[in-house]
């Protein structure tokens, strides 16, 4: 959530589920819906031809091994999130210190491991509340989602 997510009465919503019906009337025909528990659910459906398209997904090098995409049409800062009582701007070398958690199979999981000490969880929520309950001194998540769910 906001940009891409299933309400409460399983309809698509979210600026990505704008632009599925933009490409649907577009292409002439309607789009079959697939849904997933979790995102590497997701992606382990991508890579077993479950699925055909992925609205909203990062293009890594990685994922260029089992799938095409299209040029970027919207582009989202990440940020790190931490609690009230971290300071509010910390240099490179003292994030490398930090244990950040971010979501398994999202791409920014992928940088963090390389330079950073991490945590994988299961969704954004689970992320950013081991960030609040003091499990890890930050998340990486993208401004869009963050401010969402701390809202």
């Amino acid at each position: 959530m906001p940009s891409d997510y299933i309400d409460s009465k399983g309809t698509h919503k979210g600026f990505v589920a704008d632009y599925l019906i933009i490409i649907q009337d577009k292409l002439g025909f309607k789009l079959e819906m697939v849904y997933f528990d979790n995102w590497s659910d997701m992606m382990e459906g991508i890579k077993n031809n479950e699925v055909d398209l992925i609205g909203a997904i990062q293009k890594t090098d990685e994922r260029t091994l089992f799938m095409n995409s299209t040029n970027i049409y919207q582009t989202i800062p990440l940020v790190i999130l931490t609690r009230n009582n971290h300071p509010s701007s910390f240099k490179n070398h003292q994030i490398k210190k930090m244990n950040i958690a971010s979501v398994r199979g999202y791409a920014s999981i992928n940088w963090v491991k390389q330079d950073y000490p991490g945590v994988e969880t299961s969704d954004d929520l689970a992320a950013i509340l081991k960030t609040s309950l003091g499990e890890t001194d930050g998340t990486i998540i993208d401004l869009m989602a963050a401010s969402y769910i701390v809202e």
